[in-house]
């Protein structure tokens, strides 16, 4: 979303002040400052000649220009720039704007409460500085805090899966129950968030396999969930049920081992019994570190890697490595 010229009269519509006098149909690309603000600054960059003055003035300046985007400003050279295509609202550029005013303003209000005949004025700018900056919104009640029972940084998906503001409701509980979970709203959704929506709602299993070859997985399951998908959740093998947490119910999903890993730690019971917190490769390197005796794949005369592993070769040579990497 990119601000556009006619965007500085355009007001918040939860402003209160000038409503019904400004437009308030902008939403984020809103950049009324206000009318004491600008007056303010003006005097900052009028009566002060100092280079500060007038870098602040310039940035602010600049960071409208930004705000309005790629189509009628500068905003294009950033694109060229690497991360700059995630940005979303160009118009935010505007908060940078406010603060170069801001310090203007503060200038001009040093200029005029440093003479008798204005010092005045300060007070009654004040009082319009904070009457076009009230606003009114309304409030959420905060969702009520759920014990699940799983352990500190756990993976936890929370269901039913919105579709956009309705997982901040699994995000806060997560940060009170100091656990990470799949479903969260930003504002921006993941590539990967619409097929993991599409796979639970086709009932395929394969929808839990990128979390749990990270660690265990937690499913929960609130009451308005469908019970065709309970009924399929609780047929799936290896699946836990948890104590209930009230009305929601607790799965857990044991860790799935890569094939990698099972294939050579089935011959290394200490490696094996160890929950890794590291991938399979670097599990590989600390069992040749501890000179364990390799499994048969490392068996071929010829010294090189089998087949299935790859990596015996590079290892039996480097044995003091901690890390494939």
């Amino acid at each position: 979303m990119s601000a556009t010229v006619s965007s500085l009269a355009g007001i918040s519509h939860r402003a209160i002040l000038w409503k019904g006098w400004l437009p308030d149909t902008f939403y984020e690309s809103s950049l009324f400052p206000g009318f004491a603000i600008v007056v303010l600054a003006g005097l900052g960059v009028v009566t002060n000649r100092r280079r500060v003055v007038l870098f602040y003035f310039v940035a602010a300046i600049s960071m409208w220009m930004l705000a309005l985007g790629p189509t009628r400003g500068p905003y294009w050279l950033l694109l060229h720039l690497p991360g700059a295509q995630s940005i979303r609202v160009p118009a935010r550029a505007w908060l940078l704007a406010t603060l170069c005013l801001a310090v203007c303003a503060g200038f001009g209000a040093a200029w005029l409460a440093g003479r008798r005949q204005t010092r005045w004025l300060v007070p009654l700018f004040t009082v319009l500085i904070v009457a076009e900056c009230w606003f009114v919104a309304p409030t959420m009640k905060a969702p009520e805090v759920v014990r699940l029972g799983v352990p500190p940084g756990a993976i936890v998906l929370d269901l039913p899966i919105g579709q956009t503001y309705q997982n901040a409701d699994p995000q806060h509980l997560a940060v009170l129950g100091n656990y990470r979970v799949v479903n969260g709203y930003s504002g921006y959704a993941p590539p990967h968030f619409d097929p993991l929506r599409h796979a639970l709602a086709d009932h395929r299993s394969e929808a839990f396999a990128p979390f749990r070859q990270r660690a265990d997985l937690y499913v929960v399951v609130r009451p308005d969930v469908e019970k065709p998908f309970v009924g399929w959740l609780e047929t799936l093998q290896g699946i836990e049920r948890r104590p209930d947490a009230g009305a929601w119910r607790v799965y857990r999903l044991a860790r799935e081992e890569t094939a990698h890993r099972r294939h050579y730690c089935s011959r290394s019971p200490g490696l094996a019994s160890r929950r890794s917190r590291f991938p399979a490769d670097r599990l590989v390197a600390e069992d040749a570190v501890q000179n364990v005796q390799p499994s048969a794949c490392h068996s071929p005369p010829s010294g090189r890697a089998c087949q299935r592993c790859r990596k015996c070769t590079a290892i039996q040579s480097r044995p003091r490595l901690r890390s494939v990497r």
